[in-house]
């Protein structure tokens, strides 16, 4: 792997290029606020015509600490 990570006073945010094909990236976002965010990012694409939709494939995770939820 590819690997991509940005550090902020406010986030930490990692990222890395598992799949070339399918291009799949998996990515993790931690913030001081105490909350996590994480998905892997693959679409599929579909033209009918008159427009072109792009459809998200994997879920996004969202868990806050300070309410011990997970959406």
């Amino acid at each position: 792997g590819e690997t991509y990570e940005m550090l902020s006073p406010n986030y930490r945010y990692i990222a890395e290029q598992v799949s070339h094909h399918p291009p799949i990236t998996a990515w993790h976002l931690e913030g001081e606020l105490g909350y996590r965010v994480w998905s892997c990012n693959r679409t599929t694409n579909k033209f009918t015509g008159r427009c072109l939709n792009v459809i998200q494939i994997y879920n996004v995770y969202v868990e806050l600490d300070r309410h011990k939820e997970i959406y």
